[in-house]
């Protein structure tokens, strides 16, 4: 059989384990044959920041059929996204939108405070920073107000057997846990990943470090989705019952132990986003039943939400609707270039010596993350404004014309 024919079959047809490939060609000596199916994945492999406790480098294998997947879960959170914003402006609905699904994360979980947690992350994620935004996160959940340390200390559990080969972790040595958690951090800012992908990792990563003494899977969905409303999604991140999927041990270590032999994440990436459609397409339809009646925002029970644009620049403040669309209309007849969307963001954020954000294209176009970088990357090209690398994020200087 030729190699190249195995690597499709193995990897697009079907992501499979080695064991898997054994069964499914029945022989016991495929050595050879693996050989040829990890090349021919090697093409796509991206290798992330990322390291097993044995300090081996992790990959994610950026195939055909993954990408497709990917794109595929990604254009179903646009279309709930899309829905997302026609109900926002209804308060009502709103009110009952996140107390609905908060209830229903509620059931899959024990504790008590955890939807708490939730909406502290839907109102503050914006402030996603690391370690000083999980340890908030840890305050929180644990009702410790006092924190001297909170990563784990205990090494009690950490290995399933002690064989110097292929040797099995059930967590991360605590020597282990600041620098692995490090790394994690870093990675949360590469904005070069598919935002779903990344929170899947971010998640997963916590989860095989298991950084606390309890409660690490919890805190891991609390910051990956944080992470993933501030890349992308804003407040639905944080809405989305992912719990109901990731929250299963057996599967989670069944994941681990494969990522150890491994140093393969796609196994988990994949099993998560199948499992994530089916999610997503129920709360598509749950919002489209929703009539929406606009009304003024008012405060939740238990959240409030910051994802509607808000007119905080002063530029808007200071001149009427009617100038502001004037200016509009003569940018988009000056500069042929200049796209509708770029144009109403920028008559109203052009103030000499303000910096503007990626982050603040997004919450005022209401669009994904994607979008609003593309949009100021491209208002930039244009000599609107000056991109400027501040530490690990840009901004956008406005540049006088």
């Amino acid at each position: 059989m030729a190699s190249n024919e195995l690597g499709i079959r193995f990897t697009e047809a079907k992501y499979a384990t080695k064991s898997e490939v054994i069964k499914d060609l029945r022989i016991q000596a495929i050595d050879s044959f693996w050989s040829n199916i990890l090349a021919y994945r090697s093409q796509f492999n991206r290798y992330l920041n990322l390291k097993t406790i044995d300090r081996g480098l992790i990959s994610l294998c950026c195939c055909s059929s993954i990408n497709a997947l990917m794109n595929n879960v990604e254009n179903k959170i646009l279309c709930l996204n899309r829905e997302f914003i026609r109900i926002y402006s209804d308060a009502n609905a709103m009110k009952n939108v996140t107390n609905t699904i908060f209830n229903r994360i509620a059931t899959s979980n024990d504790l008590s405070n955890y939807v708490e947690l939730l909406a502290y992350a839907y109102s503050s994620y914006n402030s996603v920073n690391g370690e000083d935004y999980l340890a908030e996160l840890f305050s929180k959940l644990t009702k410790i107000t006092e924190i001297t340390h909170f990563y784990r200390t205990d090494d009690s559990v950490t290995k399933e057997k002690t064989a110097l080969i292929d040797r099995i972790y059930k967590c991360a040595p605590s020597k282990l846990i600041e620098p692995m958690m490090e790394d994690l951090f870093v990675f949360a800012n590469d904005m070069s990943l598919s935002a779903i992908a990344k929170f899947a990792l971010i998640y997963f990563y916590m989860v095989y470090v298991r950084p606390f003494d309890s409660n690490s899977k919890e805190l891991a969905m609390i910051y990956a989705k944080s992470v993933l409303a501030k890349d992308a999604l804003g407040e639905l991140a944080i809405l989305l019952p992912f719990e109901e999927i990731l929250f299963d041990d057996a599967m989670l270590e069944s994941y681990i132990l494969e990522t150890q032999k491994s140093l393969d994440f796609t196994y988990f990436v994949k099993y998560f986003l199948e499992q994530a459609i089916p999610v997503i397409e129920n709360m598509i339809n749950t919002f489209k039943n929703m009539t929406c009646t606009p009304t003024p925002a008012t405060s939740f029970e238990s959240v409030q939400p910051v994802f509607v644009a808000k007119a905080s620049v002063s530029i808007s403040e200071k001149e009427s609707a009617t100038v502001l669309n004037k200016i509009e209309t003569e940018l988009i007849e000056r500069d042929p270039n200049l796209k509708r969307k770029e144009a109403h963001f920028y008559s109203r954020h052009r103030e000499i010596g303000k910096s503007y954000s990626i982050a603040d294209y997004k919450r005022f176009s209401r669009c994904v993350y994607e979008t609003a970088r593309t949009s100021m990357d491209h208002l930039a090209q244009l000599g609107y404004y000056k991109k400027i690398q501040i530490k690990n994020k840009f901004v956008y200087e406005t540049v006088e014309r």
